[in-house]
């Protein structure tokens, strides 16, 4: 066997794995969603602008992307997470006791490191990409109702021209059927923004959500089999998981409210 060394362009038909490369990204991939979370820790803080949304990939990869952001609202789910000394705990069941013990936990005096609320599936104009918000905190527990409101009545205006257009086809009405698909859906969109909230409870001024219309329609939306893809499977999380964080584990940091 020769030990000669060849130049690298006479390795361009060399295979680089018995499987496609698209297999291997996936391989690769996070099977977690970035989610934004508001700055807010002294560790943040260092490094980005108080009150400004941060996308984040994981505990140590944060991007400041402004206030305010323009999200589209596609689905929610209850989570309630709790942290150990390597990683986090997801309980996605609201019966189970693990979600009821970190509920209890949570409303301790002074007690960090656990939290639970609404977890909302967003799409963010801006970044034209896929994250998660947990409506964690008391206030903005509150104020997320303000997003499922625009859910509910997202669902409801789906449903209502689906069931006209199913009904012009039975009827082989032409005219009521051309009508039917006419409708226009109007997008789930809302805008994010922060603010400083008094909170009795710590006796401190905190950061929270603070939730109103987009100012500009969102003109481009990603298409309906990605949207129908990351809701299906948004929705239907396991019972509970745990991803091991490591070294990066840090109760404040993650919190995702």
């Amino acid at each position: 066997m020769s030990n000669e060394l060849i130049k690298p362009e006479d390795m361009e038909d060399l295979p680089i794995s018995n499987v496609p490369v698209a297999e291997l990204q996936k391989m690769t991939e996070r099977s977690y969603l970035p989610f934004i979370k508001i700055c807010s820790s002294d560790k943040e803080m260092a490094t980005h602008k108080p009150g400004t949304w941060l996308l984040c990939k994981d505990a140590t990869n944060k991007k400041d992307v402004g206030k305010p952001i323009d999200v589209l609202v596609i689905a929610s789910r209850p989570l309630a997470c709790h942290t150990t000394l390597t990683g986090i705990e997801r309980y996605y069941d609201m019966k189970s006791e693990e979600y009821k013990k970190v509920q209890e936990l949570s409303e301790k005096p002074n007690h960090m490191g656990d939290w639970w609320g609404i977890d909302f599936l967003i799409w963010i104009r801006a970044q034209r990409t896929w994250a998660t918000w947990h409506a964690s905190s008391e206030t903005n527990r509150q104020r997320a109702e303000v997003l499922t409101v625009i859910l509910t009545e997202w669902g409801a205006a789906r449903a209502a021209k689906k069931e006209a257009i199913q009904k012009a086809q039975a009827d082989g009405d032409a005219a009521a059927l051309a009508k039917a698909q006419a409708i226009v859906v109007p997008n789930p969109q809302a805008q994010m923004g922060t603010e400083l909230v008094f909170y009795k409870r710590y006796n401190s001024n905190m950061w929270a959500v603070q939730l109103s219309p987009v100012t500009t329609p969102f003109s481009e939306v990603p298409s309906f089999e990605e949207i129908r893809e990351k809701s299906n499977k948004f929705r239907n999380p396991p019972k509970a998981e745990k991803e091991e964080l490591g070294e990066q584990a840090d109760a404040p940091v993650n919190q995702r409210g």
